[in-house]
């Protein structure tokens, strides 16, 4: 058994070591899920991940291998049961459907034309609505430099990519909030600021989902 764990998602895949050989007719083998060795393999694909209470979201089981006949999906919530339900809640390649902010557990059993399954589990904790959002990182210089070069190319998001940057400084001895517009765009801006001063720098990152957050500093020259 093969374990991954990843942001938010765990999957699980069982697999038998020794299916090849099963293929090729050196072997017949059962693997960890009652399947004879050449059986089909179960490949879960989850979009978008991680996910948030109230969006929707598409299990893809399209790039499972074999001869498969049947596709049957089974769900639980882990806060009230442990097992998966008897029953599939969906059939077919792909199965969508939108959660609440709680841990589920999804199955996805694949059979082919000689009755062989495969499986593999997909664990999802499912985040509160709004809280997939982009980290802001503001990489200063040394501040006794002539010029004062910020960089924001550290910054991350969960999902998708950043796509925007926008700067915005003010010296604090003589105002005390930003402009509305941004001063500066992009990843990376320089500037000459006069020495024995108190700056205030603010990072505003959105990403390719529309989703925004920043990031004020203090920087004293």
């Amino acid at each position: 058994m093969m374990n991954q764990a990843t942001d938010g998602l765990v999957s699980n895949k069982r697999r038998d070591a020794l299916k090849a050989m099963g293929a090729a007719g050196a072997a017949t083998v059962v693997g960890s899920t009652g399947a004879a060795a050449a059986g089909p393999t179960a490949v879960i694909d989850a979009d978008p991940l991680p996910l948030e209470a109230g969006e929707s979201f598409t299990l893809d089981a399209s790039n499972s291998e074999g001869d498969i006949q049947s596709y049957e999906w089974y769900r639980r919530n882990w806060e009230y049961s442990q097992s998966f339900s008897d029953s599939p809640s969906a059939t077919g390649k792909t199965f969508t459907d939108s959660y609440t902010d709680s841990p589920f557990g999804f199955k996805l059993v694949v059979t082919d034309s000689n009755g062989n399954t495969d499986e593999e589990i997909l664990n999802v904790n499912v985040r509160p609505q709004g809280s997939i959002t982009p980290t802001p990182v503001i990489d200063t210089p040394n501040p006794n430099n002539e010029r004062h070069s910020f960089s924001g190319r550290f910054s991350t998001t969960p999902r998708g990519d950043i796509r925007s940057y926008e700067w915005n400084f003010y010296n604090a001895a003589y105002h005390d909030s930003f402009e509305s517009e941004p001063d500066y765009t992009g990843p990376d801006w320089s500037i000459a600021l006069a020495s024995g001063n108190t700056w205030k720098i603010r990072l505003r990152v959105t990403n390719t989902d529309g989703r925004t957050a920043e990031k004020v500093i203090t920087y004293e020259t």
